[in-house]
């Protein structure tokens, strides 16, 4: 799954930030607008020197400003980005993705731990009333509280935010249903039982209490459905409504979407009588007395109202209209 743009501020910078001091860290916060797993974040930068590896962290947020460090990311060589005042949008990203919550603060922190008067970073920022509305910016100049800017640059007095960018993907989703719910779509109604979970991902349900599809699908207690191969394991004896003709599964019955024949070949249902097996190899109706007749004693075969059911020696079954 490839990550995707999530929360940023990205105005059009038009000052940079010096950070000449291993000790300082910058703070951006930010309200997530959506639940994702974070990846990356980038940053608009330039260096001076080489400042080496430097890092950006992920904190949670109280009052705007960092409160507890969440995650750090891999470290990124800035000596390897263009020199000021040449500014290049910069990826750090995070091995160990960071859970993001919608509607959830968290800070951009970025530090640079090998910073000092001649190898230094710049981080870009924009002055100008287009200010970023859901966050702001604070600083850390080592050994000192965390400070809020206040959206001020002094001694300018100019509204400022950092540019950042939080990149992410899409996170699995399991919803577990604690009363009886049901669900709509394609104007097929789907009831469910408490206590059974959804999964996104593989759409594997388990059924923990007997439920009703709107097809008159009958499904027992612990029979499990997957969607994706469209294969159904019965534990309990089901019957099934398709067409107006009524079948009757029995305990380990496995039935997939290819052992159901609803046009019979003329033969079969011509040669039809009650005392006869079916071979699924010759295609063929054999009695009870021939080799082939023997042989598929264990197989079933009889008539349901005006239709023949047939479980051949292949595992397939078969009703039509005899």
């Amino acid at each position: 799954m490839a990550a995707t743009l999530r929360d940023s501020y990205t105005e059009t910078p038009n000052l940079v930030h010096k950070m000449a001091n291993a000790a300082w860290a910058r703070s951006e916060s930010f309200l997530a607008t959506d639940t994702y797993s974070l990846t990356s974040v980038k940053l608009l930068m330039a260096r001076f020197g080489s400042p080496g590896d430097t890092y950006v962290d992920i904190w949670t947020e109280s009052g705007g400003l960092p409160n507890t460090l969440i995650q750090t990311s891999d470290a990124v060589d800035l000596g390897l980005i263009a020199t000021y005042p040449t500014q290049t949008v910069t990826e750090f990203p995070f091995s160990t993705p960071v859970s993001i919550t919608s509607g959830t603060s968290y800070c951009v922190v970025l530090r640079s731990t090998n910073s000092d008067a001649s190898n230094y970073i710049y981080w870009t920022y924009r002055k100008s009333t287009l200010q970023y509305a859901d966050g702001e910016p604070g600083f850390d100049n080592g050994g000192t509280p965390w400070t809020n800017w206040g959206k001020f640059d002094a001694p300018n007095n100019d509204l400022s935010d950092f540019y950042f960018e939080t990149w992410g993907e899409d996170v699995n989703v399991t919803k577990t249903f604690t009363a009886d719910a049901s669900i709509a779509k394609d104007n097929v109604t789907k009831a469910i039982a408490a206590d059974v979970s959804l999964k996104q991902i593989d759409l594997t349900k388990t059924i923990t209490a007997d439920v009703h599809t709107a097809k008159l699908l009958t499904i027992a207690t612990d029979v499990s459905l997957k969607q994706i191969d469209l294969t159904k394991t019965i534990t309990a004896d089901v019957s099934l409504i398709i067409n107006d003709r009524l079948v009757t599964l029995t305990a380990d019955v496995h039935v997939n979407n290819e052992v159901t024949d609803t046009v019979w070949p003329l033969a079969r249902a011509q040669a039809y009588e009650p005392d006869k097996f079916w071979d699924e190899e010759t295609k063929a109706w054999y009695a009870a007395g021939t080799e082939i007749g023997s042989a598929r004693l264990s197989q079933a075969g009889g008539r349901l109202r005006q239709n023949l059911v047939v479980l051949s020696n292949q595992g397939r079954l078969y009703f039509g209209v005899s």
